[in-house]
């Protein structure tokens, strides 16, 4: 049986509603970078939600937490998102 996972975010998942908020604020992935200090590398991986490439989960959470914070999302609610994404929506 597969798991219906809330959606916070108006019904999107993290990485596309982040992304979407980002260009939205005309930033690039390195401008954000830059601004963030969180590696590129890392914020590409948010945005397409392959979670499981990035370093572990208190820094993903962080990482999650900066970037949403940063273009002016409520955190908690992003954090809420990627808690449910992972699979790990009672936390």
């Amino acid at each position: 049986m597969e798991t219906v996972k809330k959606q916070y975010l108006n019904g999107e998942t993290l990485g596309p509603h982040l992304e979407r908020k980002r260009k939205e604020s005309g930033l690039s992935l390195e401008e954000l970078s830059e601004k963030t200090r969180i590696r590129k590398h890392y914020l590409q991986k948010i945005e397409t939600g392959e979670f499981h490439k990035l370093p572990c989960l208190p820094y993903n959470r962080g990482f999650v937490r900066t970037y949403a914070t940063y273009l002016g999302i409520d955190a908690d609610t992003a954090v809420k998102q990627f808690n449910a994404e992972i699979g790990l929506e009672d936390f």
